[in-house]
């Protein structure tokens, strides 16, 4: 609405804006302080226009950027996590062993809204819920991948993992304006949010066959109703063969055909049994 009015002012249509002097809704939460540990974001339903399937996500990652780019974009895929606990992440929650796959602990999320009375400034806030701060397992490509960007990732007093080059905090206008949007571009793929990529996750998790509370835990949801709720429109179309395999442990059913066919070779090929003429009345 703001810049519906600033536009009215620079058309002459009108001479100021009233929402100049209106305080931005922000959410209520604990900003944390040295020292301590993701403010749970809203949930919006997900569907087929607002994620980026397999063969995008890596049209995506081919376009961006090496170095910060590219490590963000697939961190973002991987993980699930939000983009302001991305931006949160310092080097200090990631555990990455010399083979195999490590953590990311999700403590902090990055928030730049603007509090009644203060000026706008980067603000790291707790999680709202305990299923919001969690310990996500990261593959082994991806612990590599972090491994590089960390020798040529800008200096942060904050240990960040995704800084500016100035080792700042790095604001959402801007990432989505100079990095996310540019390479959406140069992919040839439709303009999507940044959250796209969570959904991405997820979406890939559920078509690949994971578990609702492993999708769950992922993504911080603080219960698995609320990813049956956002996500809902992939598990209609997710046919597993879990009934074919429990009809096999309970039934048996390749056994109990193996043993047919073999009764009925055996009846076709014995030559040993009478036949006993049977004797019908008038």
């Amino acid at each position: 609405m703001s810049a519906v009015f600033r536009l009215a002012i620079k058309r002459g249509q009108c001479t100021k804006n009233p929402l100049d002097s209106v305080e931005r809704a922000v959410q209520i939460a604990k900003e944390l302080k040295a020292g301590e540990g993701a403010v749970d974001t809203g949930n919006d339903a997900a569907d087929s226009d607002t994620v980026l399937s397999p063969p995008e996500i890596q049209s995506l990652l081919v376009s961006a950027r090496p170095g910060f780019e590219r490590t963000l974009f697939e961190t973002a895929y991987l993980t699930g996590a939000r983009e302001g606990e991305l931006l949160a992440l310092r080097w200090t929650d990631l555990e990455l062993p010399k083979e195999g796959s490590g953590k990311m602990v999700i403590v902090a999320v990055l928030s730049w809204a603007r509090l009644k009375g203060e000026a706008t400034r980067p603000r790291y806030f707790s999680p709202k819920t305990k299923a919001g701060r969690r310990t996500i397992s990261i593959p082994a490509l991806l612990v590599a991948d972090l491994k590089r960007w960390k020798l040529q990732c800008p200096q942060s007093e904050e240990d960040l993992v995704f800084p500016t080059l100035e080792g700042k905090p790095v604001c959402r206008d801007w990432l989505l304006r100079v990095a996310f949007y540019p390479t959406l571009s140069r992919a040839r793929l439709r303009r999507v949010t940044f959250h796209t990529l969570r959904h991405s996750c997820a979406s890939a998790m559920i078509a690949g066959g994971a578990p609702i509370t492993e999708v769950q835990h992922r993504l911080g949801h603080a219960n698995p109703a609320i990813t049956l709720q956002v996500y809902s429109h992939f598990f209609k179309h997710t046919e597993g063969t879990t009934a074919d395999e429990m009809a096999d442990v309970i039934l048996n059913v390749s056994g109990r055909l193996g043993k047919l066919e073999k009764s009925e070779h055996s009846v076709g090929t014995q030559t040993d049994i009478p036949v006993v003429p049977i004797a019908v009345s008038p």
